[in-house]
Parts: C-alpha cells; sequence; structure tokens
C-alpha cells in the first residue's frame, strides 16, 4: 500500500530533526485503511500529550521527534489499541495498527441517569434529519451528513448530539475552531454531555492548555466518574499545574479498578509524591509501574527515578 506524506516531504522533516510518522489504522483481516470514525491519540514517553486527530479514513500524520510514544486508538465500533511505538532518526515512518471490532455485550443494566431535558425536546423533523446524517455517514457520504446536522440544528437549536457529531466532522476535517465552537455548544447545552467534554479536554491537552483541560475533565468526571481516561488525563493536568495531592488522588482511583493500558498513571503518582517530599510513596509508584510493565516504553525512566530516590536515602 503507498503512503503518501502531502503536508511536507521526508527531507524537509529530516531537516527539522522530525520524523513524518504516518498511523494506518485497518480492521483485522481488512485490506484497506478503515473508513469509520476513529480518534488516533498519541503520547510521549511520561503520557504527556502529543497529538490527538480524528479520522474517517483511516490514516492520520504527525510530526514527531524521535523516540518512544504511546498509541491510542477508539473509535465507537472497534476494541481500543493501546500500543507502544519507537521512532528512529529517520525521515519517515508508517505505522500500520490493526483494530478490532467491538463485541456486542449482552445484558447490560440500563442507565439510571435521567435523559437530559435537552433530548426530551427533540422534534420528530430534527430527529429525522439527524437520522439521515447517520445514515450519510454510514455511506461515508460526510458533505451530506454535515447538510442534515446543519438542518437538524436549524430546527432544533438545542439540539446538543448534533453539535457534538458536527463538531467530530468538523474534527476530522482539521477544523479545530469550528469543532471546538461546536463541543462548546454542546456542553453549554448538556453539561452532563461526558464525551462532549472529553472532546474539548483532548483539544486543550494537545495545546498544553492544562488549566482549560482541567475544567472539562472535571465536567466529564462528573458525568463519567470512572472512566479510566478521564481520571489518568485528570491526574496528569493536575500534575502540570502543581496539584499534586489531586493528582496522586486520581492516579489512585486509576489504579483501583482493572486499569490494562493506564500503568502510566503510577508515574504520574510517582513524580507528584516527590513534589510532596514523600519519598517512600514515589518509589512505590514507580516498582508498581514496573510490576506492571517491566518492558514498558518508561520502565528506563522509573528505574532511574528509582536510582535517585534510593541514592538520596543512603
Amino acid at each position: 500500500m503507498p503512503v503518501l506524506f502531502l503536508l511536507l516531504t521526508p527531507a524537509g522533516f529530516a531537516q527539522m530533526g522530525r520524523v513524518a510518522l504516518q498511523i494506518v489504522v485497518m480492521r483485522e483481516g481488512g485490506k484497506m485503511p478503515l473508513e469509520e470514525m476513529v480518534t488516533v491519540t498519541l503520547r510521549d514517553d511520561w503520557g504527556d500529550m502529543v497529538g490527538s486527530e480524528d479520522t474517517t479514513r483511516g490514516f492520520v500524520q504527525f510530526a514527531v521527534r524521535p523516540g518512544m510514544y504511546r498509541l491510542t486508538v477508539t473509535g465507537a465500533a472497534i476494541e481500543t489499541y493501546l500500543g507502544d511505538l519507537k521512532l528512529d532518526a529517520t525521515p519517515s515512518w508508517s505505522e500500520v495498527i490493526y483494530v478490532r471490532p467491538k463485541k456486542t455485550v449482552v445484558g447490560i443494566v440500563p442507565s439510571t441517569r435521567p435523559v437530559p431535558a435537552v433530548r426530551l425536546k427533540i422534534p420528530r423533523k430534527a430527529k429525522d434529519e439527524y437520522g439521515q446524517a447517520e445514515a450519510a455517514l454510514n455511506k461515508h457520504d460526510v458533505e451530506e451528513a454535515r447538510l442534515h446536522l446543519q438542518r437538524a440544528i436549524a430546527l432544533y437549536p438545542n439540539y446538543d448530539l448534533a453539535y457534538f457529531a458536527l463538531g467530530k466532522l468538523e474534527m476530522a476535517a482539521a477544523h479545530r475552531d469550528l469543532a471546538r465552537a461546536d463541543f462548546e455548544q454542546a456542553v453549554k447545552l448538556n453539561d452532563f454531555f461526558g464525551e462532549a467534554h472529553r472532546e474539548l479536554a483532548r483539544m486543550l491537552l494537545a495545546d498544553k492548555n492544562y488549566a482549560g483541560a482541567e475544567t472539562s475533565l472535571l465536567a466529564a468526571m462528573r458525568s463519567d466518574p470512572g472512566d479510566l481516561w478521564t481520571l489518568s488525563f485528570t491526574a496528569l493536568t493536575e500534575l502540570e499545574l502543581g496539584k499534586f495531592a489531586d493528582a496522586v488522588a486520581c492516579a489512585s482511583r486509576v489504579h483501583s479498578a482493572k486499569h490494562a493500558g493506564y500503568a502510566s498513571v503510577h508515574l504520574i503518582a510517582g513524580r507528584s509524591w516527590e513534589a510532596l517530599h514523600h519519598s517512600d510513596e514515589a518509589a512505590a509508584e514507580y516498582r508498581q509501574y514496573l510490576a506492571e510493565e517491566p518492558d514498558g516504553s518508561n520502565a528506563s525512566r522509573a528505574r532511574e527515578a528509582l536510582g535517585r530516590l534510593t541514592g538520596a536515602q543512603k
């Protein structure tokens, strides 16, 4: 499968000391890039956000420096993919990621959370337009879907779901300002819209706007208090903001649940405990990370931190 880099040539990236990284997402057993909405998130080896992009074309591109990265691919119809990626000093690199269809879960207990008021008053014509937008997306007709979503909003200006869906389309088209405005309107209409708060948080984290991201993450946590992505990135955000005790509290909530793929919260907790001058607790977190991911991308960092702490105690 040919890989095209349209924004900048590999030679240009080499001169910048960066790697033109293209992530291609394919379904297991498939031969073509996945043509459904997924979010590809790239973090460095400390768990800090490098970039996050939505795509309906099955590929995204990042300009990054050589090093270790953690890759996450999420989507409504796929199982979440978590993996590590090591990039050498090469002008370009293409990584193919194979994802699995999400399994249908039988016997889910219905949510006891009340339906938001804005969703109880949606006119039938607006619902029909929204349904036609979904049908258009299933046929990969993005422009037709956008038109129906805009019509749905015109018929019912409080349509939080339509604003959210429109924001996802704008993100996929790299219209970040429009997407942010749509997500902000969605949460303004429905403050318990956890997905919309998380999308806003992703955008703000990508810009390293931790103060802004904190507001969105805390709102998402009120809606979905057990969501591990929200908890782990809230922990990271509190660490970056110097709220070390809050970072430890969020990290401990992740650790208290099954958290495969989120071992990096122990590094966040370790750094926070160090900042609070609790060396024993910090060392315990670094050891816990190594117990969970002895060959993980952060293993050398954890061992260095342990060495530093044990050396200081002598």
